[in-house]
């Protein structure tokens, strides 16, 4: 935060956070929702950037979301479109500024050939001792870096869920727009998790790769 001057970082990995509130009956379906962002320096236009659903909202209820990425220099705005179009957010406007002594890289190649490279997904929720969470509310979280030497313009994840670790279930998919070589992404997914031993993992639809998978007994 350079001179304390508002609204106004180097650049780097920053995370974004906004937080969505049911003020109207339960929802029980799922919605999808997406994070648009655009160049405040041209007045550009709205562009579409990170997409995800919750899995419902029931009145009063809150969700968080939140998304991480590596931040280029620029003057930037950001908003969340909420329940498809259907609400959007006051937006933000950032200034990011090149870091001092720090030359900016190369336009990437576009003859490069992006790999994504899935962590093993993070489960979090209500603790019920080791390997335990309470049923309710959970998020599970998976990050997603391009460790290749091209850009992605487009991507999805699948998260996939077991009962046993062997047979596995499509369960939600995430996409996402754009991710340069050895950048970064976080996606979040919040849930009202049921008790039972549940094993989760994700995939991405570039190359069919997949996470390792990590197991969760919910109580």
């Amino acid at each position: 935060l350079p001179g304390n001057a508002p609204n106004t970082f180097y650049a780097g990995q920053m995370t974004l956070t906004s937080s969505i509130i049911n003020q109207g009956g339960d929802i029980s379906q799922t919605f999808s929702n997406m994070i648009q962002y655009r160049d405040a320096s041209a007045n550009g236009t709205w562009t579409d950037w990170v997409k995800f659903e919750i899995a419902g909202l029931v009145k009063g209820g809150k969700t968080d979301v939140t998304h991480t990425w590596i931040a280029g220099a620029g003057k930037w705005e950001f908003r969340l479109v909420a329940n498809d179009g259907n609400t959007i957010s006051e937006s933000i406007s950032l200034t990011i500024l090149p870091r001092p002594g720090v030359v900016a890289p190369p336009p990437s190649s576009a003859s490069g050939t992006p790999k994504l490279e899935l962590a093993t997904p993070v489960i979090s929720g209500t603790p019920a001792g080791t390997g335990k969470l309470r049923a309710g509310a959970m998020t599970i979280s998976e990050k997603v870096t391009n460790v290749g030497n091209g850009t992605v313009s487009s991507f999805q994840i699948l998260l996939l869920y077991s009962t046993d670790g062997v047979n596995w279930s499509d369960w939600v998919s995430l996409d996402s727009l754009k991710l340069a070589p050895g950048a970064e992404r976080n996606m979040i997914y919040k849930w009202n998790g049921d008790a039972g031993k549940w094993h989760f993992k994700a995939c991405e639809d570039i190359k069919d790769t997949c996470s390792p998978s990590v197991s969760v007994e919910v109580i």
